[in-house]
């Protein structure tokens, strides 16, 4: 049995296998690894297999005069590669001799550490498909000959899985989740790309020349023994027969971070540049890197590992790693890739769109356009959009596909260099370029773009420029943060970002932006948006912005609006300057309809007078102000209505920021007229409702409590019991002792409790009474009265609709007022008279077809007038209420009735207040005689 040095799992030992490990000290020397562990290589079992390993390698490259293979000697001249063909074959045990050798690391062994030793995994077998148990029953008998299974008895099962690889061959592999679920993971950190690729980078740029190796190892995984304390816990079943794994096998989730643990442990080396199995060797001299490379081929021959020579490329000028092309220059995308994006079609469903992207997103960041060209194709993957593969898209899938055939370049990163970042926005996008200054020349690092969304569309250009910064130094933050930099912006009102003032005035989000900047190190540097260094970021945040009609309907947003209705400088005549709906102006036909508009004529007369200060110029004989066109007032009013329909009925404030780029005369007037008298708004929109009278007469009670309501009801004639005594059990009293009811009649009862209360509260009846008055003194009884006539519509909300239903019916018209604040409501069409309260009308803006008095007979009429005759009445006692010295002199009253329209002809003398209403009572009765 192997000599177990250590194993640790976090600070407590394990059981394997009813052995016990003991805990390690963590801050020993030794090797803490989980899931692998360190053996003694001087112990007898362990040397003899591995001396026996080396023995029988060593005679048969003896034999056979193995001489390496090696795949390609990359850029080598000849007595470079004369030099590498030596060192190959000094260490020519290193690579494999042929397909069946198998590598045997010597010194570690690999375990599978459990939560609970005392659990078992097992998964029934799985039936082999039929065609491929031919080649399942090779390879399986290759594994044993191979010492890689032997036969077992355990309480672990685990299924296997029949992988095809592309050249139609097989691989088998665990489907191990059972056990995975059992066991201790091992977390080993991966490091991220960017770190990878800044260190291949670091060992490029260090000198001029520039050699690159890749090594591979020959079946890396199987070249890892299980302990054999552990070899039962990789069981599987095969033709009713069990196995267990000598070797470490395929499936186990803790195998990468295991493999990983070991090459990091063995290829500890400045110019080694490890990813899981992936081996480059990177130097940028000569001598060094053949150091480098004997440092490998004699540290794999001292552990028994084996490289795949068929695998190895030496001494190269650029190599594919990780999914990217490394060359002395920089870092390029793979060529199969680029030509596996080549040859793809257009895609036909969204699966396949989501495929195409997903290669495509890969190699984005070596785009200049980035996710703006895409914007099409990830709208489409959307679930609320059909899949329409338009003009659109093609353009989005070509522009995308030509710009990554075109091999671009993004620069190793040289520490010390200069940086600068340099960032631009437009109004619907961000945009930035990182670059490394080096003897004056300029090397983008990296690309950024980012289009911006929902709020941030609405706000203005510096805050768009202060989050095109602040969105750059985050995507940028590896290479920005503790250092020194530098920002180019056009926009100079980013140099006073840091003072106070602006500071205080900065909303929550643009103070969380100010205090992620406070972490940097830079400087603001203002630069003209037509310098060099800002093209770059000027062309990211201006790319072309796809119109809302060119996409599906279902993703138009609000602010696509303007582009398509404001869209004339893309139509294909050239003197077009004016467009909306299926009508489109000339600068002939605008001026002309400029000349017929007064309001034009005598904008135009003013610019020709004041030709240095006013702001209206003349362009080909059109008007403008300020480079915005001038519209005719009837052409304004029926692009606001157009435009205010078009737009979902948007509201005045809406419709404002819609219409900047034009100007209008009075345009607040004509918005505000329009939205007001839109009958689909009043029906459908929230507005405030009619406000009832207050009741001037109101009566207050004298004394708390003086209102006081008794049930009287009999009792019951079968329990004998009132209401009350059935329902709460006792009679009903008030909560303080006062004699109960015993008669119908209340009053000694008020009386009795009026004493009592008048003791308690004696200024409460004072302070109601006052704080109505105050009420009614501000409020002025101003109840509004709706005309005869007048078109209006009625609540009469619809339950099935839901809340977006259309609760307000008509239009109906004002057919009587049967008091302040009741009306009789008439429909034009059925006839039908409805009672209504105010509080349920809406009054339309707008007359109905035309004049509402078509509506009206003459009978009608008349009622009409005798109402509105009761209205000046009415208005005449609110007066007479509101006087100081409750009396209302003749003088006053003989100028209100005589200023009547209702009767011009009619003339009377002054007459008392008290006679006042048979003087109108008798006029109405001559006048409907």
């Amino acid at each position: 049995m192997d000599t177990l040095k250590n194993i640790t799992i976090g600070e407590r030992s394990v059981t394997l296998h009813d052995k016990m490990i003991p805990t390690i000290d963590p801050h020993s020397s030794d090797l803490l690894l989980t899931g692998i562990i360190e053996i003694d290589k001087n112990s007898g079992k362990e040397k003899e297999k591995y001396d026996e390993f080396v023995r029988r390698r060593t005679e048969n490259a003896q034999k056979t005069n193995f001489k390496p293979a090696i795949g390609s000697f990359g850029a080598a001249n000849p007595e470079q590669k004369a030099q590498l063909e030596q060192l190959v074959m000094k260490y020519r045990l290193s690579f494999n001799m042929d397909s069946d050798d198998l590598g045997r690391l010597f010194g570690f062994r690999y375990t599978l550490p459990m939560f609970d030793e005392k659990q078992s995994s097992h998964q029934p077998p799985r039936p082999i498909p039929i065609h491929s148990q031919a080649q399942v029953e090779e390879q399986i008998g290759k594994w044993k000959q191979l010492d890689i299974i032997e036969k077992t008895q355990s309480a672990f099962n685990i299924p296997l899985i029949i992988l095809r690889k592309s050249d139609k061959t097989i691989r088998i592999s665990l489907d191990a989740r059972g056990i995975n679920s059992l066991l201790v993971k091992d977390r080993y950190p991966l490091p991220h790309f960017t770190t990878v690729f800044t260190r291949i980078g670091e060992r490029l740029t260090n000198g001029k020349e520039c050699f690159i190796s890749s090594v591979d190892f020959f079946r890396g995984y199987w070249q890892v023994l299980i302990n054999e304390s552990e070899s039962h816990k990789m069981a599987f079943s095969y033709k009713n027969e069990h196995y267990q794994a000598n070797r470490m096998l395929y499936g186990s989730c803790n195998a990468p971070a295991a493999f990983s643990r070991i090459m990091m442990r063995l290829m500890n080396h400045p110019s080694i540049v490890l990813y899981l199995d992936d081996l480059v060797i990177i130097d940028s001299s000569w001598e060094e890197h053949l150091r480098s490379l004997e440092f490998v081929f004699k540290t794999c021959l001292d552990h028994g590992l084996i490289l795949s020579s068929k695998k190895c490329q030496l001494a190269s000028h650029e190599l594919d790693f990780i999914g990217h092309r490394i060359t002395a220059s920089g870092i390029k995308p793979l060529k199969k890739h680029l030509e596996a994006i080549k040859n793809m079609d257009p895609p036909t469903d969204k699966t396949e769109l989501k495929r195409y992207l997903g290669m495509v997103n890969f190699n984005v960041k070596f785009v200049r356009k980035g996710s703006e060209i895409l914007a099409p194709l990830y709208k489409l993957t959307s679930a609320k959009v059909d899949y329409e593969w338009s003009d659109v898209h093609q353009q989005a899938f070509d522009t995308i596909k030509a710009e990554l055939l075109k091999e671009p370049t993004l620069a190793h990163y040289k520490p010390g260099s200069k940086l600068v970042l340099v960032t631009d926005s437009s109004g619907h996008a961000v945009g930035g370029t990182l670059y490394q200054v080096k003897e004056g020349v300029f090397s983008p690092l990296g690309f950024f773009s980012k289009s911006l969304q929902g709020p941030d569309l609405k706000r203005s250009m510096r805050i768009k420029e202060l989050f095109a910064l602040c969105w750059g130094i985050q995507f940028f933050e590896y290479f920005l943060i503790n250092t020194e930099f530098d920002c180019f912006v056009d926009h100079k009102s980013l140099l006073f970002l840091f003072r106070e003032a602006r500071r205080s005035k900065l909303d929550i989000k643009l103070c969380n932006v100010h205090n992620y900047l406070q972490a940097f190190d830079f400087n603001i540097i203002h630069k003209n948006g037509t310098s060099p260094e800002m093209a770059s970021a000027d062309f990211f945040s201006r790319l072309p912005k796809y119109r809302s009609f060119d996409l599906e309907r279902d993703c138009i947003d609000f602010f696509d609006v303007d582009e398509t209705i404001f869209a004339a400088h893309t139509l294909s005549e050239d003197d077009v300057i004016f467009s909306f709906e299926n009508r489109s102006f000339t600068s002939e036909e605008m001026a002309t309809a400029q000349n017929e508009c007064q309001n034009t004529r005598n904008l135009i007369v003013k610019s020709k007078i004041n030709t240095k200060q006013s702001r209206l110029k003349l362009k080909d004989n059109v008007l403008y102000s300020k480079d915005r066109l001038v519209l005719p007032s009837q052409l304004a009013d029926e692009f606001i209505q157009y435009l205010h329909t078009i737009t979902a009925h948007a509201g005045s404030q809406q419709l404002l920021q819609m219409l900047r780029k034009f100007f209008i005369s009075n345009i607040q007037e004509k918005v505000r007229a329009i939205t007001s008298s839109c009958e689909t708004c009043i029906r459908l929109k929230p507005l405030k409702e009619l406000r009832p009278s207050l009741i001037k007469d109101r009566k207050f009670a004298q004394l708390p409590f003086e209102k006081y309501y008794i049930n009287n009801s009999p009792k019951g004639s079968l329990d004998n019991l009132s209401s009350n005594e059935a329902v709460f059990g006792r009679q009903f009293h008030v909560p303080f002792t006062l004699k109960d009811p015993v008669t119908d009649s209340i009053q000694p009862f008020i009386k009795a409790l009026n004493e009592y209360m008048k003791k308690l509260h004696p200024s409460l009846l004072n302070f109601q009474v006052q704080r109505y008055q105050k009420l009614l003194k501000r409020d002025k009884n101003d109840c509004p009265v709706l005309d005869l006539g007048t078109v209006v519509l009625c609540w009469k909300p619809d339950l099935l609709a839901g809340k977006l239903g259309i609760n307000w019916s008509g239009p109906y018209k004002i057919h009587r007022r049967l008091s302040k604040d009741s009306y009789i409501v008439k429909c034009p069409i059925t006839k039908k008279e409805y009672r209504r309260h105010i509080s349920l009308i809406r009054p339309l803006r707008q007359k109905l077809q035309g004049d509402t008095t078509e509506f009206i007979k003459e009978d009608e009429k008349e009622n009409a007038e005798v109402q509105l005759t009761n209205r000046k009445i009415d208005t005449l006692k609110d007066h007479s209420a509101h006087d100081d010295k409750n009396e209302i002199s003749s003088t006053k009253l003989d100028k209100k009735l005589t200023s009547s329209p209702l009767n011009q002809k009619d003339r009377h003398e002054p007459v008392d207040e008290a006679d006042y209403e048979d003087i109108w009572n008798n006029r109405l009765r001559s006048r409907q005689n």
